[in-house]
């Protein structure tokens, strides 16, 4: 089927984009992707920092237990994966810092040999699930095992003579592992087309018979050759405060100089511009906030991209329409019309939006537009071509479904300066409607309400005063969670899965310190980005995934005990 083609091509995007970061055409072993785990005492410390805060210090036990006795390694050094380029090819190669493999031991060091098929005396390992096959010409890769300068390093057979005599791994790892625990560095801008081309030429053949597969095709081509032209290097990490047990995830993306993302990032410089309402965290169990100016070229990528993505939708429709029954063309009309208020949008060079649950289990959300009066015409237009068909199908003979259309209001009426689209979801598992409403306002301005608590005109006249901050300067994006106790109310009366809600009802009761945030910023690199995990929520999952568990089993008990004592009576 088409529209099954479709999702598989996007799928292969998904793959490209990585195979895309792991390849390189210089000719000299530079790594394209380095991937590293900090030395052992690194980790090892970090571990227990993380543990002790959780107050499951005695986990730490077990694992210092398990690696007692380990010799052979240099516990100080990192080790770490990395591809490398020679020529057009990959090279994977993989480092640890043994000074002698056949002296290392651990507990599991036996069967890991074993797994891999180890063969002592050519030093090889054989990675394909066949250790009883020894022809050279079996199916699989054959990697040596080279001990050199106080590493060990595995690579392919066939590229082993291009390892250097004298190599140290800190050249391939770039200070990533001073920097995380576990991290990599992806060198985008060593990516040759020709390897991209190879990766591509699978799909040529389809695309030269289905129009839909060519567009996709096209537009991963400009995806590629945009990302190539903007990125230099993407560098990311997860690290531990040893004085909090904090986690932090990061990430710092490099751009290529003078390029359009480098002129995007150096137009966001200033602090996060906070919109009202939003990030608070008196009004917010959880918060999103982003807005930020973009470089022209940039502005024109991403309307390429919305134009790209809804064209392949149009295409899939048309490919199909022979095949259905009932008459199409409306919907491809109405999906034009959002094609052309979304390149509205783009053309205004910027980008603003924010999200928010309340404390009171409402949420909202904000977002500027270019074109009011459009969107209004467009969503009004939307919900009449909905409630046609879902009639024509007969799926209001369902009472839910006939209780949605008939709550559907779309209102060309303003109310404090904005169209008013009210409407309702009903969910009869949890007994309960949740009221939606979308505000449309002329300047610039969507407002999305919603409450499964109040009624939805109630939700709306609250936020009727939202708008953004009169500061114009560039913005980033900020994450908060400031309050996971009582955003887990919230999703708490719509669980239904019995282990979820003992977990959710677990993270209901914690404390109020549970807090996750994150932020961006511009450094002299490019633009970093984080999001900090509190120890006090790690403590908080550590006890609540603990006392699920606990409950499951003594539930498990509680069925085999009356049995058991049924036949003790009996006897």
């Amino acid at each position: 089927m088409k529209i099954f083609r479709l999702f598989r091509l996007n799928a292969v995007a998904c793959f490209l984009g990585v195979a895309f970061c792991a390849t390189l055409f210089a000719a000299d072993l530079k790594p394209v992707v380095s991937i590293t785990l900090s030395g052992y005492e690194n980790l090892d410390r970090s571990f227990e920092k993380v543990l002790d805060i959780a107050g499951y210090k005695e986990f730490h036990t077990v694992l210092t237990m398990m690696t007692n006795g380990v010799d052979g390694i240099d516990k100080s050094k990192p080790a770490g994966f990395v591809l490398l380029g020679d020529n057009n090819d990959l090279v994977p190669a993989a480092f640890f810092p043994i000074a002698d493999f056949e002296a290392f031991t651990c507990p599991g060091i036996e069967v890991l040999k074993e797994m891999i098929n180890y063969n002592a005396d050519e030093k090889t390992v054989r990675f394909d699930g066949n250790p009883t096959d020894e022809k050279e010409d079996s199916s699989g890769e054959i990697f040596r095992l080279i001990e050199r300068n106080g590493w060990l390093f595995v690579l392919p057979v066939k590229n082993e003579s291009s390892l250097p005599e004298q190599i140290d791994p800190a050249e391939w790892m770039g200070g990533i592992d001073a920097k995380y625990l576990a991290g990599g560095i992806i060198h985008v801008d060593r990516v040759p087309a020709e390897l991209i081309d190879s990766l591509l030429a699978g799909h040529r053949v389809s695309a030269s018979q289905d129009e839909n597969v060519a567009k996709t095709l096209e537009a991963m081509g400009k995806l590629s050759d945009f990302i190539k032209a903007n990125i230099q290097t993407i560098e990311f990490g997860v690290s531990v405060d040893q004085s909090t047990g904090d986690i932090l995830l990061s990430s710092v993306t490099t751009p290529v100089s003078d390029s359009s993302f480098a002129r995007t990032v150096e137009k966001n410089q200033s602090p996060a511009t906070l919109w009202s309402d939003f990030y608070h965290t008196d009004n917010s169990v959880f918060a999103f906030v982003q807005s930020h100016l973009l470089e022209p070229e940039m502005a024109e990528f991403r309307k390429n991209q919305w134009d790209s993505s809804l064209n392949n939708v149009i295409t899939a429709i048309s490919a199909e329409e022979e095949e259905e029954e009932k008459n199409i063309t409306e919907v491809k009309d109405l999906l034009k019309e959002w094609q052309i208020w979304g390149d509205k949008n783009f053309d205004t060079n910027r980008s603003d939006n924010a999200f928010s649950f309340g404390v009171d289990g409402t949420f909202s959300a904000a977002v500027s537009i270019a074109d009011g009066e459009g969107l209004q015409a467009l969503i009004a237009k939307s919900f009449d071509l909905l409630k046609k068909e879902l009639s024509a199908s007969g799926e209001s003979d369902d009472p839910d479904i006939d209780k949605f259309l008939k709550s559907i209001k779309v209102n060309d009426v303003k109310h404090n300066g904005y169209f008013v689209n009210a409407f309702e979801i009903p969910v009869s598992k949890i007994d309960k409607d949740f009221s939606f409403l979308i505000g449309i306002r002329d300047d610039s301005m969507m407002l999305i309400a919603g409450s499964a608590e109040e009624t939805v005109s109630d939700t709306f006249k609250e936020k009727t005063s939202l708008s953004r901050s009169k500061n114009e300067s560039p913005q980033k994006w900020v994450l908060s969670v400031p309050n996971l106790a009582k955003f887990a109310q919230t999703l708490d009366e719509v669980s239904q899965n019995e282990i979820a809600d003992n977990i959710v009802s677990g993270l209901a009761e914690g404390g109020n310190e549970a807090v996750i945030t994150g932020q961006s910023e511009v450094i002299v690199q490019g633009l970093h980005q984080w999001i900090t995990i509190k120890g006090d929520l790690i403590k908080l999952v550590f006890d609540t995934v603990g006392s699920a568990l606990s409950d499951e089993k003594d539930t498990d008990e509680g069925v085999l005990n009356p049995t058991t004592t049924s036949h003790s009576e009996q006897d």
